[in-house]
């Protein structure tokens, strides 16, 4: 988030599924890139996330899935959805010119 703010994207974090909606609602005129952890919790992956955004929206959006399990499973699913993955810990110079390419 500081490394974010400091390259000055804004950045608005959500704890939950349901907060992730609603802060992708409150800027979908300018949500331009969602970075989410492959894992959030109670079986809810950043995948789930990502696709209940996309619902509210009714648009696709870019984004970046960070992980630290290596396992097949979240290489497989990325993959399946065509997003992105990097794995932790994050290469800053990695996620900048990810970004970049994004943009």
């Amino acid at each position: 988030q500081r490394l974010l703010a400091a390259w000055e994207h804004p950045v608005r974090v959500a704890a939950t599924l349901e907060e992730a909606v609603d802060v992708a609602a409150e800027e979908a005129d300018s949500l331009e890139l969602v970075l989410t952890d492959y894992q959030l919790g109670g079986g809810v992956t950043g995948i789930h996330a990502v696709e209940a955004v996309e619902r509210r929206l009714g648009r696709q959006v870019s984004v970046v899935v960070i992980t630290g399990d290596t396992s097949p499973e979240p290489i497989a699913e990325a993959a399946r959805h065509g997003l992105r993955l990097l794995y932790k810990p994050v290469d800053p110079r990695v996620l900048a010119s990810l970004m970049k390419s994004i943009q």
